[in-house]
């Protein structure tokens, strides 16, 4: 991710992975990473790339609501 060239790799191999579904795909991210040793947990973000994803083919779940 350090470079464009790097960003474009990632989006394309992000493509790659969601293109071999054959029926359904379910993408889930977690709220709260642990961290390792005194590193403490830290908030997570979706990948970028899911808003790239057209609308219409989103059904959205959140299994937890944000306060």
């Amino acid at each position: 991710m350090e470079t464009a060239d790097g960003e474009e790799e990632e989006r394309r191999l992000f493509y790659l992975a969601i293109t071999r579904a054959r029926n359904d795909l379910y993408l889930s991210n977690p709220l709260i990473r642990a961290g390792y040793g005194n590193s403490g947990a830290t908030m997570q973000q979706p990948s970028r790339f899911l808003e790239e994803i057209p609308k219409e083919l989103v059904d959205e779940w959140n299994l937890r609501t944000f306060a």
